[in-house]
């Protein structure tokens, strides 16, 4: 079966990516382990900027776009925190030339 998503695309999403997303910690915690019964690990995606992973994915859909289409400019709409990372700092989108 072929995965839509290969490994190598996941490898360049995250050299894309690299400037822009925080590398966020794993914790974990003795209290919550004890409770759950089961050791349980934390991904604190909300010390990333925005809040939340999603400036992760959209940095990456963003930075694939053509320099072209990326001139044109881009528009985010959210009811919750995907659009927070672009107001934090728009100018970091400053257009591409073209490729």
């Amino acid at each position: 079966m072929q995965l839509a998503i290969q490994a190598e695309d996941v490898r360049a999403a995250a050299e894309r990516i690299r400037p822009l997303a925080l590398r966020t910690p794993v914790m974990t915690s003795p209290n919550v382990d004890a409770e759950a019964g089961v050791r349980v690990f934390f991904k604190c995606e909300n010390l990333q900027r925005g809040g939340a992973f999603k400036i992760r994915g959209a940095s990456n859909m963003i930075l694939s776009l053509p320099g072209e289409s990326l001139a044109r400019g881009i528009v985010t709409y959210s009811s919750g925190n995907h659009a927070r990372p672009w107001r934090l700092r728009p100018n970091m989108w400053a257009p591409r030339r073209p490729s």
